[in-house]
């Protein structure tokens, strides 16, 4: 088949669109019988989220789960597996809506910025060894397993119906731009979909929370891959009333994963920090005193700097 001067330049510009069309950003609030907290979080999205994005609540496994929303769908999760790989578990959900990069938020994260999943979706598209990226992050991982070099966020302070956000200033640096990122914050982690069967190698048999905001920024710096934290005007209400509901649910999650491996109860009843201790002994085990490659620090440019072994 032969095509003329003016056809080959019409398929030429279609396929150019095609090709450069922007990345389809989905965004959810995961809920855990966090309902208030959730509902306040979704009004944000739907009222700042463009047109172009899909918007949906992820609820995972909460005693209570919500009721229908008519300006959102619910993704119901039956069983609560923990926050840990929750992504993993949406992954034929986002094939069905077509959706490039995932953007998975606490129930009491706000996100403030009119259109922001385009700022997002040009990170990424602009960047094809971007693999996470969050709105929370530091450039360095200190030989504790603790974030070092600054941390930079775009946090503004407001008070919302379920709690109060504090300012940037109290924690470290506005975000400005892109930066290259060592680890985040897992009140909202950013996922390219495509990468999802690589990423989940990285953190295998997880517990239910805890350190996936570490151990896959420096897997995914150490094989090469880029992670960065995006400029978006944010808040979390940490420990805010509406995020305490869930506990319950928590510890019973923690309590079957602990029996499942045969791990013992801690005496004092502190799950949260025993899954939390384990989380940081498996972190540290690998990065620091296997692979030796924590601390590390990553430079404006992506080089990463360690004094230990790399790939």
């Amino acid at each position: 088949m032969k095509f003329d001067t003016r056809t080959t330049k019409t398929l030429l510009s279609v396929l150019d669109q095609v090709m450069s069309r922007p990345l389809r950003i989905g965004v959810t609030v995961v809920n855990m019988d966090c309902g208030d907290a959730a509902s306040e979080a979704m009004e944000y999205l739907v009222n700042n989220t463009s047109e172009d994005a899909f918007v949906f609540l992820t609820d995972n496994g909460s005693i209570e789960p919500p009721e229908d929303h008519p300006d959102y769908p619910t993704l119901r999760l039956p069983v609560n597996d923990g926050v840990t790989g929750v992504w993993y578990k949406m992954k034929d959900y986002l094939a069905e809506n077509k959706v490039d990069v995932l953007v998975c938020c606490h129930a009491d994260f706000f996100i403030l910025d009119k259109d922001w999943d385009r700022v997002v979706s040009d990170a990424f598209t602009r960047d094809e060894k971007l693999i996470l990226a969050s709105f929370v992050g530091s450039r360095g991982v200190g030989s504790n397993g603790g974030r070092s070099h600054g941390l930079y966020l775009g946090f503004v302070g407001n008070q919302y119906r379920t709690g109060n956000g504090s300012p940037f200033s109290v924690h470290g640096s506005k975000t400005e731009g892109i930066i290259p990122a060592a680890c985040f914050d897992h009140c909202v982690m950013i996922y390219k979909v495509a990468e999802f069967d690589l990423l989940r190698t990285f953190f295998p048999d997880p517990p239910p929370i805890h350190f996936e905001d570490r151990i896959l920024p420096a897997a995914a710096n150490y094989y090469g891959y880029h992670c960065a934290v995006l400029d978006v005007n944010c808040d979390h209400t940490s420990g805010a009333k509406g995020t305490q509901v869930g506990m319950e649910n928590y510890y019973t999650l923690a309590k079957r994963w602990l029996d499942e491996r045969g791990i013992e109860h801690p005496a004092d009843g502190n799950y949260d920090r025993t899954l939390y201790l384990i989380a940081e002994h498996r972190f540290l085990d690998e990065w620091r005193d296997e692979k030796h490659f924590v601390p590390f620090n990553v430079l404006p440019d992506y080089r990463v700097e360690t004094k230990g072994r790399r790939p």
